[in-house]
């Protein structure tokens, strides 16, 4: 699958979710303030806690958007290849951050 096919059917996919990337952006801006503001509150193991903790729920957020996606009727098959796969690899990384956790 081109870049092109790739950005016209997400572009498509945003539509068909009535969202857009720019609002993606920026709750992802506002996700990274949030972790900086514990980390300036917080200090120490806390700081380590507190980020691993906003890591933890920002993965699961984006987990649960790129399931809304894959549940979209009609999703071309490249697509939802592309897409299971970038949901594949974050949960893994939310894998790791819940491993983090429990070893901290």
């Amino acid at each position: 699958m081109t870049n092109e096919k790739v950005s016209r059917a997400l572009a498509d996919l945003l539509t068909l979710n009535h969202t857009s990337q720019e609002g993606y952006e920026a709750a992802a801006a506002v996700h990274r303030g949030w972790i900086n503001l514990k980390s300036l509150v917080t200090g120490g193991q806390a700081t380590t806690d507190a980020v691993l903790e906003a890591c933890e729920t920002g993965e699961a957020t984006a987990l649960k958007a790129y399931e809304t996606a894959l549940g979209v009727e009609g999703l071309p098959q490249d697509l939802k290849s592309v897409l299971t796969q970038q949901h594949g690899q974050i949960l893994q990384a939310k894998n790791q951050v819940t491993a983090l956790k429990s070893g901290s």
